[in-house]
């Protein structure tokens, strides 16, 4: 039996693992995906253990998609431009190659509406956040993106990162401190405000002057849903996205790098009751 994982800190929100095990089965593929709660302390022992128990593949979540990096011999091209991975696939020869697939799945819902937005607002700075600014810049080519994070050393980081590929007008603010100058048209959330121990909790209280009545608010979170931020902007009367569409998409890239296959149409179908 071939075995996959999702690593992760802490683990209790992840779907990823229904949805994997739900195609291993569909293709008859003798394989299982499991969660791999992994503390920030235990980080290189973790990863160590995957090695030991001959992983052939996983999927990498909160908060290492950066952290990842240094323990890998490979990057697609895309993570390295976008400076995060997502998947990693584990090669015979024992070599680790990183791979993005969060901005495949990032775009998916998008792309239809991708004309239409002009100026975007990303809330946070990590590995997530990387491989939605990217894909923003290089594919909706806006005419603002502007960073909010809790940290405004790593908001500058992104920045300096984004600008070595693109020219679009980037603005860094700190979440404290943060008021908005513009209506934007795309609002994302890339942060953990909302899910686990911050469930309820919204990464923008002042949503409402941050939008007009044809922006869309777009939170990564999809476990709970709707989240506060969503329920603010469905609050709003404003359209809303949450994150089991990109999810789904960035799985089925991950599955396909591992296996050559794409996830069934029906693993949707799994979700209806969760």
């Amino acid at each position: 039996m071939k075995h996959y994982a999702i690593i992760g800190y802490p683990l209790g929100h992840t779907f990823s693992p229904a949805m994997h095990n739900h195609a291993f089965k569909h293709y008859g593929i003798d394989a299982v995906y499991e969660p791999r709660s992994i503390p920030p302390e235990g980080f290189e022992k973790g990863l160590q253990q995957l090695r030991d128990d001959g992983i052939r593949g996983f999927n990498i979540t909160i908060p290492y998609k950066q952290r990842i990096l240094s323990h890998l011999q490979k990057l697609d091209t895309l993570a390295e431009k976008i400076g995060a991975v997502n998947t990693v696939v584990c090669r015979e020869d024992g070599r680790w190659i990183g791979y993005n697939t969060d901005a495949y799945g990032f775009l998916l819902p998008l792309r239809e509406m991708l004309k239409n937005i002009r100026n975007i607002l990303v809330l946070g700075a990590g590995g997530a956040a990387r491989a939605v600014a990217f894909s923003l810049v290089t594919e909706a080519a806006p005419a603002s993106l502007t960073l909010v994070n809790r940290t405004p050393g790593r908001a500058r980081e992104l920045k300096s990162a984004l600008e070595e590929h693109t020219a679009v007008p980037i603005k860094c603010y700190d979440s404290a401190s943060f008021k908005s100058d513009i209506k934007y048209d795309l609002i994302v959330n890339t942060t953990s405000v909302g899910m686990g121990r911050m469930r309820g909790e919204s990464p923008l209280p002042g949503l409402a002057s941050c939008v007009h009545e044809g922006s869309l608010v777009y939170d990564l979170i999809y476990n709970p849903s709707p989240t506060r931020l969503l329920e603010q902007a469905a609050a709003l009367h404003l359209k809303t996205l949450n994150g089991l569409p990109m999810l789904i998409g960035q799985g089925s890239r991950a599955f396909y790098l591992w296996n050559g296959l794409y996830f069934p149409e029906d693993v949707g179908n799994i979700f209806s009751t969760a």
